[in-house]
């Protein structure tokens, strides 16, 4: 097959704390229990949901990215989210077991034009910045939730996208931020999930403090080192919005940037309610 540009939905998963599996692995089993583990969930969960899409096109494939990372390519918007629904089922009836070690993915897709070429392996399969570009952002949000940019929620069903909110997301550097959609994709309530929240929830939570005591307050419960704490002649505004800063900062990781930033919409709760 030649290269060709084709309108595909691109769905990408990420096994979530995988660092911290293989560690444990490695440790038992040696690197070998790695590579049985890449195995395991990519026969176990995106082959088998794979193979129960009915009627995929030629263009329709699993793109290994190494490791346990995948792509997972439609041309179709409804195989896509099928797809998506049926790996997620197969994973959490997995889960049930007591005796096996619960998984939860990061899950995310985005629709657009790339530059197909089946001759081609690994990353190389698919090229296209504008598409790609947005799943590597959207893919490293909540662990457990499914995440589409714009073209992909705009072609969904209207029944399928009523499962879904709005939130933006944080680009990368020098880059705005954007418009994307998510559902909470596991239902299992035992794994621990964390919930989005977005800076504009923070900000209409602040509204609530009017005074600097209660913004002090908040600064040190939420541990901010002192040499970024907001001056004490700092106006209000100027004041919440370093806490925000701070908060928001993603440099450990998306997830530990989401938990801040829930301790911080926590404690500005108590904040308000106690003062």
């Amino acid at each position: 097959m030649e290269s060709n540009n084709i309108t595909l939905t691109v769905i990408q998963l990420d096994l979530d704390k995988s660092t911290e599996s293989t560690s444990v692995i490695e440790k038992e089993l040696g690197v070998e229990g790695t590579r049985l583990l890449i195995k395991s969930l990519k026969k176990e969960f995106v082959e088998k949901a794979f193979d129960l899409v009915a009627n995929r096109s030629e263009y329709d494939l699993i793109q290994d990215l190494g490791g346990d990372g995948y792509r997972i390519l439609f041309k179709d918007v409804n195989n896509a989210y099928q797809f998506v629904k049926k790996f997620a089922k197969l994973v959490e009836e997995h889960n049930i077991n007591p005796d096996v070690k619960k998984r939860i993915f990061r899950i995310a897709a985005t629709t657009g034009e790339v530059d197909y070429d089946q001759s081609e392996s690994g990353v190389n399969l698919i090229v296209g910045h504008v598409v790609l570009a947005k799943l590597s952002r959207l893919v490293t949000a909540t662990p457990g939730w499914f995440y589409i940019d714009k073209t992909t929620f705009d072609i969904l069903p209207v029944d399928v996208q009523q499962d879904f909110t709005k939130e933006s997301v944080k680009g990368k550097k020098h880059e705005d931020d954007f418009d994307a959609w998510r559902c909470q994709i596991f239902s299992d309530t035992s794994i621990p999930t964390i919930q989005p929240v977005t800076l504009q929830e923070i900000y209409d939570l602040f509204k609530k403090l009017t005074l600097s005591a209660q913004i002090t307050r908040v600064a040190q419960f939420i541990g901010m080192p002192n040499d970024f704490r907001p001056s004490n002649y700092a106006n209000l505004y100027q004041a919440k919005t370093a806490i925000v800063d701070w908060a928001e900062g993603d440099e450990e990781g998306e997830e530990y940037r989401l938990t801040r930033l829930n301790k911080l919409k926590d404690i500005i709760l108590q904040v308000s309610v106690n003062s």
